[in-house]
């Protein structure tokens, strides 16, 4: 299960492995956005269920769940005790985040955009909260974890490359939640750039 799955991106990297998907997804418009991607893909075997993470209701329980760069929009209280109920004894949470660098050339075109356009680059959800961190994710929410019964078995940081075409770029962009609370006109004009 993929909490927060946003347009499908990590939820059709699972499913190329042989994973067994349920996209979790507030969205409608994201939802019909990872079921495209994914009918252009070739992956069409994920089920996404339009709900937020704080109420899902599903019958079963999952060895796994995971959540990648949402974990900050959540009540996270909510969302772990919605997780205790779906989660396999012995199952595994991973909340995984992830970040660029702004050392490439196309990201360094990026930004100046942004600036151009006079958007602000700044943490969004609960990580404006916290200056404190561990691995890049805020020290509390470790505490968090702890005190609902989830325990640390591991955490790392891990660089790697990626390579992406101008629309993959973009789609990456349009997931970013620091562009999600800008202005409908100026997130038009700057994907217009």
């Amino acid at each position: 299960m993929d909490l927060g799955a946003g347009s499908g991106i990590f939820s059709r990297d699972l499913n190329k492995i042989g994973a067994h998907v349920i996209g979790i997804e507030p969205s409608k418009e994201l939802i019909q956005e990872a079921m495209l991607m994914g009918k252009l893909a070739g992956v069409d075997a994920i089920q996404y269920v339009e709900a937020h993470a704080e109420d899902f209701k599903l019958q079963c329980t999952y060895p796994i769940i995971t959540v990648v760069r949402a974990w900050h929009w959540f009540d996270r209280i909510k969302v772990i005790e919605n997780i205790k109920a779906h989660l396999e004894p012995n199952g595994h949470l991973l909340v995984i985040n992830s970040i660029f660098k702004p050392d490439s050339k196309i990201a360094r075109l990026t930004f100046e955009v942004l600036m151009d356009n006079n958007i602000e680059l700044k943490p969004s959800g609960s990580n404006v909260d916290t200056k404190d961190r561990r691995n890049g994710f805020p020290v509390n929410w470790f505490d968090e974890w702890k005190n609902n019964s989830f325990l640390v078995v591991d955490e790392w940081q891990h660089e790697y490359e990626l390579k992406f075409t101008h629309e993959q770029w973009c789609g990456k962009l349009r997931s970013i939640s620091w562009l999600a609370n800008i202005e409908e006109e100026t997130r038009i004009t700057f994907f217009l750039h």
